[in-house]
């Protein structure tokens, strides 16, 4: 078998001319095979680059002009801190100081002491008094508003007749919390930190009378 590969190749006869064409093949193909190894770059269109550039234009140019947009042209007024609330010395200054006539409770024990007067929201007048184990607080209003400040759910409501008008009594366990009504125009309200019951609450509301400083 060896000696007639070496016939076959004693036979094969390569001119110079296809030797330079065989090896111009061979180095093309390797040129073609180290090019298919490189990686791709992408391909960016210019339209592409011109938007990028144009955003950060528009980026710089908002940066500039920030301080000048944001500035208020007027300086901002300053927030209220007045308190809702304004406390007075005794009821002749807060009755002084009412846009209507103050009327107040008058048949309270010698136990219970003043303990504040206040207007509320330039328009509720506000009464507390206080005892050693009690403190109520009485309330008087523009409108026909429930400002009594007592949120709780009650299970016993009564309505009972009087002088100053239909009563809403409110409590628990036949003891009573809270008394409102509404008279020429006028909100009143009688809360105690301490339930009692109907014929004293009906009595505290009865009892509230225009306020005299003789």
């Amino acid at each position: 078998m060896k000696n007639k590969y070496r016939q076959v190749q004693e036979m094969i006869y390569v001119t110079p001319d296809m030797e330079q064409r065989v090896l111009a093949h061979l180095a093309q193909a390797e040129q073609s095979i180290s090019e298919a190894k490189k990686p791709v770059m992408p391909h960016i269109s210019l339209k592409f680059v011109i938007s990028i550039a144009a955003c950060l234009a528009l980026v710089v140019c908002f940066m500039t002009v920030k301080p000048f947009i944001m500035k208020p042209d007027t300086p901002i007024p300053p927030l209220l801190t007045t308190s809702p609330v304004i406390d007075y010395e005794c009821p002749s200054q807060l009755s002084e100081n009412l846009p209507f006539q103050l009327y107040m409770p008058s048949s309270l024990s010698k136990d219970y002491t003043l303990e504040s007067s206040s207007i509320l929201f330039e328009r509720t007048a506000q009464l507390i008094y206080s005892s050693n184990t009690d403190r109520i607080k009485f309330q008087m209003t523009e409108g026909e508003l429930d400002e009594s400040g007592d949120f709780t759910e009650y299970r016993q409501i009564k309505t009972v007749p009087s002088d100053h008008g239909k009563l809403t009594i409110k409590g628990n366990n036949d003891l009573f919390s809270v008394v409102s009504w509404s008279q020429n125009g006028f909100s009143f309200s009688i809360s105690t930190s301490k339930p009692l019951s109907l014929k004293t609450m009906v009595g505290l509301a009865e009892s509230v009378a225009p306020y005299s400083s003789q």
